[in-house]
């Protein structure tokens, strides 16, 4: 019996230092039906030349270029010429261990599923093994619906690489395009249209954090009001596919909830890098954020978003410095979230 063809979609923007190690583990899979679909996002560096190289080589790699755009267009081109009944998304940077397509096609058959969501070994630039993730505290197989609340509860990592997805819903739905954190609202819609998920309790592939990634680069102004178009692109998501008005509240609260982690996240970024910035970016980022806080309070009484009173507290604290300035606020959290200081701070290096 024919194995079923899995498209591996990897796009690419000045990659050369990383193209091959990525392509090496896809070419070198286990699993032996694959189709690799290079997607060129504009690279100015040696990285085509590369993606030239392996095309020449396998007839099952072909090549895409385009302009630069972004990660969410590029990965839309990639889908758009996949012809493999299932889908995987690498980004150019990491790599597959070499069972990972047969681990997750086995299951996504053998259980039936839309969806399959590996784990992952997660590495410094040192090649330092920071942590296993992808999920926890989850069953081998989870309705959908159950998954997108999961997501929220901070126990899957909603990216789009780590999975493999049916090809039949993905070309459904599209990645939101020109922003950043563009796989939050694709994994939710895909969620949305799908009915049973899988879990492999495995590493499975080897993810690079780099400089460059956008929690470790210095923080902009784009990464806050990017957080705050896809925090919105989610709600609309939670309006169109969830009827039920009280199911519908459940989901937005663990949104919101979720949301305001990532301001929280966002306030301690700045402080960490306040040192790198020049006035004038810090007084934008500042603008920015405050912006940012503005909306989602806003929109937590438009929608009567209600939250236990830690939350509440928080959003209060984050707001502050519209009233306190940065300072007072900055000591505070500094003491009450001292190990998420802490954690970030390693992370960023």
């Amino acid at each position: 019996m024919q194995q079923p063809l899995v498209s591996i979609i990897i796009p690419f923007y000045n990659e050369e230092a990383y193209l091959s190690r990525a392509m090496n583990s896809v070419i070198n899979q286990n699993y032996p039906c694959t189709e690799i679909i290079l997607v060129n996002d504009g690279s100015t560096d040696g990285s085509k030349q590369i993606a030239d190289e392996y095309c020449n080589r396998y007839s099952n790699v072909k090549i895409i270029n385009s302009p630069n755009e972004s990660l969410g267009a590029a990965r839309n081109k990639g889908v758009s010429l996949a012809n493999g009944s299932y889908i995987t998304f690498l980004d150019a940077d990491d790599e597959l261990y070499p069972d990972m397509l047969d681990n997750c096609v086995k299951q996504i058959i053998d259980d039936q599923c839309d969806l399959v969501v590996a784990k992952f070994e997660l590495f410094d630039d040192s090649k330092r093994l920071l942590k296993v993730s992808g999920w926890i505290e989850m069953p081998r197989i989870q309705n959908a619906m159950e998954c997108v609340k999961a997501i929220y509860n901070n126990k899957i990592v909603p990216t789009a690489w780590g999975k493999l997805y049916k090809t039949a819903i993905v070309k459904k739905y599209r990645f939101p395009e020109k922003i950043w954190f563009e796989d939050n609202p694709f994994l939710l819609e895909f969620l949305f249209n799908s009915r049973r998920v899988g879990f492999i309790d495995k590493p499975l592939l080897k993810i690079h954090s780099r400089s460059e990634s956008i929690t470790r680069r210095t923080i902009s102004d784009k990464r806050i009001l990017d957080l705050n178009k896809a925090f919105f692109l989610q709600l609309d998501l939670v309006k169109e596919y969830v009827l039920s008005f009280k199911e519908q509240q459940k989901i937005m609260e663990l949104i919101f909830k979720n949301q305001y982690r990532a301001l929280l996240d966002t306030f301690i970024l700045y402080s960490i890098d306040k040192r790198k910035l020049r006035r004038p970016n810090q007084s934008n980022i500042r603008k920015s954020y405050l912006q940012a806080i503005g909306e989602v309070k806003a929109a937590a009484a438009k929608m009567q978003i209600k939250l236990p009173i830690k939350n509440q507290l928080l959003l209060i604290l984050l707001s502050s410095p519209r009233s306190l300035g940065w300072r007072i606020p900055y000591l505070l959290l500094y003491i009450i979230k001292n190990k998420k200081f802490k954690y970030l701070k390693q992370l960023k290096g």
